[in-house]
């Protein structure tokens, strides 16, 4: 008849939170249902010990944070983060040289250098000339 058991408890649950007549279920459980039901509702509520709420206000105060360890950590892992990625990327990067080389031909390794020392010139008067060029803000 009730194939799964957990589909029986809240059958017998639910027939015995109301009153009536419960059709398909065993008449002795929903009385047992209800008798729980019952006692539970009729149980006279304890008072609380003296000092309760302060005992658990001192349980669950908020403390200050003492990350000590893990900032560590994390210092450490942002430091070495760099170092590992190095170590690990070095063989692919020395022969990344000689693979631009192979793809790209000869170079004209002057012209490269003209237009690297154009730029850094261009940015260094762009940063010298900043302050000489800021408009003052009126008094």
């Amino acid at each position: 008849m009730h194939s799964d058991p957990n589909r029986l408890e809240v059958r017998l649950q639910q027939a015995a939170e109301q009153e009536g007549d419960t059709p398909g279920l065993p008449p002795d459980a929903v009385q047992a249902y209800r008798r729980v039901y019952r006692a539970v509702r009729e149980a006279p509520m304890p008072a609380a010990p003296e000092g309760f709420a302060a005992r658990l206000e001192a349980l669950t105060r908020d403390y200050d944070e003492q990350a000590g360890l893990e900032t560590g950590f994390v210092r450490a892992a942002a430091l070495l983060a760099p170092v590992v990625l190095g170590v690990a990327a070095a063989p692919m990067a020395a022969l990344l040289p000689s693979a631009l080389v192979e793809r790209l031909g000869p170079l004209p390794w002057t012209l490269v250098a003209a237009i690297a020392t154009a730029g850094a010139v261009a940015w260094a008067i762009d940063r010298l000339c900043l302050p000489l060029t800021a408009k003052q803000a009126p008094r």
